[in-house]
């Protein structure tokens, strides 16, 4: 592309009002401007990357926590399950235990 992109941005902003008269110039001047403002702010702002660091590392903790829970309360829900099966498991062999005791 040749154009530079505020070109290319007032010809779509004319072709969007299909007026070519004033007002399209003026909007497009004040999204020139609004666009260069935030940019000026943007450059003029100071990052603290330890923080952002600190954040996404708490983030990620949080996150890793709700994911061991989950983790955990399907371990312990399965191990009642076992517990359960072999609870009824000794009972069957109790019960074969007696059944054989009698036969003999």
């Amino acid at each position: 592309m040749d154009k530079k992109p505020h070109i290319l941005y007032k010809n779509r902003i004319c072709n969007d009002n299909c007026s070519g008269s004033s007002n399209s110039q003026e909007l497009f001047d004040d999204k020139v401007r609004e666009a260069s403002n935030s940019q000026d702010s943007f450059e003029e702002q100071s990052y603290n990357f330890i923080q952002l660091k600190q954040e996404i590392f708490r983030l990620k903790q949080h996150d890793l926590i709700l994911k061991v829970n989950k983790i955990k309360t399907s371990i312990e829900q399965q191990i009642k399950n076992d517990t359960t099966k072999t609870v009824n498991l000794e009972n069957v062999i109790d019960l074969f235990i007696k059944s054989q005791a009698r036969m003999q």
